[in-house]
C-alpha cells in the first residue's frame, strides 16, 4: 500500500483546486465497483464512459474524495482539475518516487507479458516483488500499476504498452526504471502508428526514462538494435542474442525444444555458462529468457537463480498456453491476441509439434492498409512450414487462403473451426488457436474443451 498523501500536498501536483477539507490517503481507485473504502476516486473520461456519472456510487462505496474535471454534486472534498488522466499519472508518478525498490520497465510489439512473467518469477528468487496484472499496461493501467507500489516489495516489474507515439514516453517518466527492456518491434498497431519506424521509435521512448545510472537491455538480433543503442547514448546498454552472436553481452547455445519446453545454454561475457530450462513452449521464447537474466543480472542476481526462477516460469493464459485435451491432443492457445511477428512465432511453435497440426486462426487487427498483404504472409508461411490444415475465421480468412492454397478451410465462427477439428481428430494432434482479441479465438478453445468434456 502507498503512504498516505494530504490533498493539500498532491493539488499543486495534479495542477488543480481543492474545494472542501484537507484529509489524508493511502489508495486510489477509478473504477466505482472495486473501489476501497477511504480511497481517492479519480473521475476519468473516455469514449464510452465518463467516471463524473458515478460520483455518488464512489460516496457509498467509501470514497474519501474525488479528483474531477467539473463540479458534481458531492458532499466529499474535490480537487478539481483540467484533465484527470494527468492528475492519475502524476499521482502515480508520485507514488513511484517513494518507491525504495528497483523497478524494471519493460515494452516491446511483442512478448511483454511472458517477458514480465518470467521477470517476475526470477526476481522472486531474491525478494518480494510487485507486478502488472494482466494488460493493464497503457495510459491508465501503467499509473494504476504505479498506485500499488508500497514499502513491502523490493522489486517492480512493469509493463508498458502504446497504441501511438509518446504514449511510453509519458508512462515510462512515470515508471523511472531502473532498467528498461526492449522485447522487439514489429507490425503491430499500425493503425496507430503508421510505420514500422514510428513503432520502432516508441518503442525506444522508454530509453529516455531510465534513471541515471539504470540499464537498458536490447536484443542484439533486432533490426532496430544500433537505433536503440544510439538512442541510449551514455546509459550502460547490456545486449542479447539467441542466434548466439559473439558480439552480444548474454547468447544462447544448444537450443534444444521438445514437448515439454524448450532448454539451452547461457552464456556471457561477466557470468558462466548456465544450462536454462524453460517449461513453456517457443523457440522466440529463448529471447524473451536472455532479456530477464540481463536484466537480473544487472540488478545483481547471480545465474543459478536465474536458472532456478525461469525454470518455474508458469503458464500466462492465452499465451501459448499449453493445454492438454487428452493424451495425445494438445492446444496450444494462443487466443489472447496476435500481430504479424507474434503469429509467425506462433506458427513456428506449431511446426515443431508433432503431427497432424491444424492452424485455427482469426484475423490480426489494428493493420491498416497493410492487413490483406500480413494475413496472405502468414498463410504462406504456415504452408512453408508444413502445417497440415489451415483453418480461418474472420474478415481476412480469404487473404490466409490466398497465401496458404487449397485445403484451407474457412468458418463464419470460432466454434465452427474448432468443431471441425474435432469432428477430425484422431488419436494425435497439435492444434493452435490464436487471433487477435478481438477474434474472439478463445472461444474455439471453450469449444475443444466443451466437445473433450462431453466424451469423458
Amino acid at each position: 500500500m502507498m503512504r498516505a498523501f494530504s490533498l493539500a500536498e498532491i493539488t499543486p501536483l495534479v495542477q488543480g483546486t481543492l474545494r472542501g477539507e484537507d484529509l489524508f490517503f493511502s489508495r486510489v481507485g477509478i473504477d466505482t465497483r472495486t473501489l476501497a473504502k477511504g480511497a481517492l476516486y479519480v473521475a476519468l473520461t473516455g469514449d464510452r464512459f465518463d467516471g463524473h456519472d458515478f460520483v455518488r456510487e464512489a460516496e457509498k462505496a467509501g470514497a474519501c474524495a474525488i479528483v474531477a474535471e467539473k463540479k458534481v454534486d458531492a458532499s466529499m472534498p474535490m480537487i478539481q482539475v483540467r484533465d484527470s488522466r494527468y492528475a492519475l499519472g502524476r499521482l502515480a508518478g508520485l507514488n513511484r518516487s517513494e518507491f525504495a525498490g528497483r523497478l524494471v520497465g519493460i515494452t516491446g510489439s511483442s512478448g511483454k507479458t511472458t517477458t514480465r512473467q518470467m521477470m517476475q518469477t526470477v526476481l522472486a528468487e531474491a525478494g518480494a516483488v510487485m507486478a502488472t496484472e494482466g494488460n493493464l499496461n497503457n495510459e491508465i493501467g501503467a499509473p494504476l500499476t504505479l498506485l500499488q507500489l508500497g514499502p513491502d516489495a523490493e522489486y517492480a516489474v512493469v509493463e508498458l504498452g502504446a497504441s501511438g507515439l509518446g504514449e511510453i514516453a509519458w508512462t515510462g517518466s512515470l515508471a523511472a526504471p531502473d532498467v528498461g527492456i526492449i522485447t522487439n518491434a514489429s507490425e503491430a498497431h499500425l493503425e496507430g502508428f503508421g510505420s514500422l519506424e514510428s513503432i520502432v521509435s516508441a518503442k525506444g521512448e522508454i530509453i529516455d526514462s531510465v534513471r541515471a545510472g539504470g540499464t537498458v537491455i536490447l536484443n542484439h538480433d533486432e533490426a532496430a538494435f544500433e537505433d536503440w543503442r544510439a538512442r541510449a547514448g551514455m546509459r550502460r546498454v547490456l545486449s542479447i542474442s539467441a542466434q548466439g552472436d559473439q558480439d552480444a553481452s548474454f547468447r544462447a547455445e544448444s537450443i534444444r525444444e521438445d514437448a515439454d519446453g524448450i532448454a539451452f545454454t547461457l552464456l556471457g561475457d561477466a557470468v558462466t555458462a548456465t544450462d536454462i530450462r524453460l517449461p513453456i513452449p517457443g523457440r522466440h521464447n529463448v529471447a524473451n529468457a536472455l532479456l530477464v537474466a540481463a536484466a537480473a543480472h544487472s540488478l545483481g542476481l547471480d545465474m543459478d537463480r536465474v536458472a532456478r526462477g525461469l525454470a518455474k516460469t508458469p503458464a500466462v493464459a492465452g499465451r501459448l498456453e499449453p493445454i492438454t485435451l487428452r493424451p495425445g491432443i494438445r492446444i496450444l492457445n494462443d487466443s489472447y491476441n496476435a500481430n504479424p511477428a507474434s503469429m509467425a512465432a506462433a506458427l513456428r511453435t506449431l511446426a515443431a509439434m508433432p503431427a497432424p497440426r491444424f492452424a485455427l486462426l482469426g484475423d490480426m487487427a489494428e493493420l491498416g492498409s497493410e492487413a490483406a498483404s500480413q494475413h496472405r504472409v502468414l498463410g504462406e508461411l504456415a504452408r512453408q512450414l508444413g502445417i497440415e490444415q489451415l483453418m480461418v475465421t474472420g474478415s481476412h480468412a480469404s487473404d490466409y487462403a490466398d497465401g496458404f492454397g487449397d485445403g484451407t478451410h474457412t468458418g463464419d465462427a470460432p466454434e465452427t473451426l474448432a468443431d471441425r477439428v474435432w469432428d477430425e481428430l484422431g488419436e494425435a494432434a497439435s492444434i493452435l488457436v490464436k487471433g487477435s482479441r478481438s477474434a474472439g479465438m478463445d472461444r474455439a478453445v471453450t469449444r475443444l474443451r466443451e466437445r473433450n468434456d462431453d466424451t469423458c
